[in-house]
């Protein structure tokens, strides 16, 4: 066989070898199904069920003034009908539809990284285990799934983007470009990946002094593909059709100090929205072979050596900005505009994982070329791929850290039979009635039809905050902690009460409420009829029934809601 049949044939090796590796790493989701665990801090408990009440409420693409029946919110509160994850939720029954896109994500996120580290990183035919196997560290991160390729996708867009600047493009470069505002959110991270990409621009024109049109253009046509998915909130933005109840978003700020260690910790560990697990392996590995460089190339700086120093150096500077965005330090300037206390500028650490990863190949390349013992180097090299796929594929997969955290199955925590029961035992049609939730997540009664006043959403009317705080004040003055977090946050639209406290899920608190100090006027006034509560409630309302089921996580105490 020749060295390029070799080298073919290697190639294919690794590509179905990752490929396999993704399949095993769903395994799990085939075998057990629906009594998978998966997470449900800001999963299950939001983004989720939002997208599947949108789903099935029939008003995807409906006015943005028209009410979502089931929260009794305007339509603009969910956001952009372009986007994958409704159209899922539509097609599939959601837990399948979960499942289905994470495979999607991972599968986009090992494509991308491969072409990117392939077509601008690695060159040599013998380091292509090296951009394998990133990759695949890459595609296995734990990726939150509300964001679909809001990360997973950069390095196919960085891919794409280089091949403009580089005057290699294909009309595949463009298409890319085109569709992946459908596939992300402009909000969460393609905003700062674009401030990135221009970033690279103003270096080729103010440095290399060349104006790259193309490369410009591109960046136009993105944002404005971007601008044009997120018509709803910019209308809104221009001409409110409500007062959002992120005018009352009021940041908790930090000493400088600890801003700084804020900082620190999200270099090294990153943040959990945007996980890019470097701690452990990736880190290190940068850390050894910069010396390593510097030491046996006699202090010859290469530019693979300068590219690597580079991405680390952005990455601290990220790291800083995060810490110091919820410092003190800009107390003053973020409280004067109200677009800085609105809006997160912090979040171009969603960065931090494509470049992790590109300093981690690089990284290892430094080792493979400039380490005087080649074999020693090699196992090295494979140890620490081996090592990061086991930390992000086993360490940290979802379905192992779910059950770890909070140890629920996907149908325990929805409990279809025991909503059900409750259904039937009222016995009134769903639209007739609104249900409040207390100690567990508002979410569960959604996911099973009930109509709630109470959910987890990220923008919707101020009013609607008012109203339900009018209903719950009491309570919240029970615990100034809890008022302060509906208060200055107000994303939970929950019945907190001190008993229960932020708990909804019965892992910490689960004594009973004595009396539950509530304006049940308040809450009749909004539709609400029943509270059902994951402890008893002893004083303050009519009691109706306990319902369990075997397949249940919860125990549910019904009681009715007098005018």
């Amino acid at each position: 066989m020749t060295a390029s049949l070799r080298s073919i044939s290697r190639k294919y090796f690794y590509f179905i070898s990752s490929l396999g590796v993704l399949i095993l790493y769903f395994l799990p989701y085939f075998i057990y199904g629906t009594n998978s665990p998966i997470t449900i801090h800001d999963n299950l408990d939001s983004v989720f069920v939002n997208s599947r009440v949108l789903a099935e409420s029939g008003m995807i693409f409906a006015p943005s003034e028209s009410i979502v029946a089931q929260y009794d919110i305007p339509r603009l509160c969910f956001g952009s009908e372009f986007n994958f994850l409704f159209f899922l939720m539509a097609l599939l029954p959601p837990f399948w539809a979960y499942i289905i896109l994470q495979l999607f994500i991972k599968i986009v996120a090992f494509l991308g990284m491969f072409l990117l580290l392939n077509k601008h990183v690695i060159k040599g035919e013998n380091e292509k285990l090296v951009c394998f196997g990133v990759a695949l560290c890459f595609a296995l991160l734990p990726y939150y799934a509300f964001g679909i390729l809001s990360i997973a996708g950069q390095p196919l867009a960085l891919n794409s983007f280089l091949n403009i600047r580089n005057k290699q493009e294909t009309r595949w470069d463009w298409i890319l470009l085109i569709t992946l505002p459908f596939f992300s959110s402009f909000i969460y991270a393609f905003f700062f990946f674009i401030v990135f990409i221009g970033i690279i621009f103003l270096y080729d024109l103010i440095v290399q002094r060349r104006f790259e049109n193309k490369f410009l253009f591109a960046m136009i046509v993105m944002t404005l593909i971007y601008a044009s998915t997120e018509y709803r909130l910019i209308l809104n933005t221009l001409l409110p059709t409500f007062a959002s109840h992120r005018i009352e978003y009021s940041p908790d700020f930090v000493p400088i100090e600890q801003g700084l260690k804020k900082a620190f910790i999200n270099f090294i560990s990153g943040q959990y929205h945007a996980p890019s697990l470097q701690k452990f392996v990736i880190l290190p590995v940068v850390l050894i072979s910069l010396p390593v460089t510097l030491f046996f190339s006699r202090l010859k700086i290469k530019n693979d050596f300068i590219v690597t120093l580079l991405i680390v150096f952005i990455c601290a500077a990220i790291s800083l900005f995060y810490g110091l965005w919820y410092s003190v330090a800009v107390e003053p300037i973020r409280n004067s505009v109200g677009l800085l206390r609105d809006v997160n500028f912090s979040r171009f650490h969603w960065l931090h994982a494509s470049l992790w990863h590109m300093a981690f190949a690089l990284s290892l390349l430094l080792i493979l070329r400039y380490a005087p013992h080649k074999t020693p180097a090699k196992y090295f090299v494979y140890t620490c791929l081996a090592v990061q796929i086991y930390f992000a594929g086993i360490k940290n997969h979802e379905f192992i850290t779910a059950n770890n955290n909070h140890g629920i199955s996907y149908d325990a925590f929805i409990s279809e039979n025991l909503f059900h029961n409750i259904q039937d035992y009222i016995n009134a049609p769903l639209d007739s009635y609104r249900v409040v939730s207390v100690g567990m997540h508002p979410a569960i009664a959604a996911l099973n039809d009930f109509q709630t006043v109470d959910f987890y959403i990220q923008y919707y009317p101020l009013e609607k905050k008012h109203q339900f705080r009018k209903a719950i004040e009491n309570e919240l003055a029970k615990d100034p902690a809890l008022q302060k977090s509906f208060d200055t946050w107000g994303n939970r639209l929950y019945l907190y009460t001190k008993e229960t406290g932020k708990d909804a899920l019965g892992v910490k608190k689960n004594d009973p409420i004595d009396t539950l100090d509530i304006d049940q006027s308040a809450l009749y006034n909004m539709g609400a009829r029943y509270i059902l509560s994951r402890v008893p409630i002893n004083k303050g309302l009519k009691f109706e029934r306990k319902f369990t089921h075997p397949d249940s996580h919860w125990t549910v105490y019904l009681y009715k809601i007098q005018p």
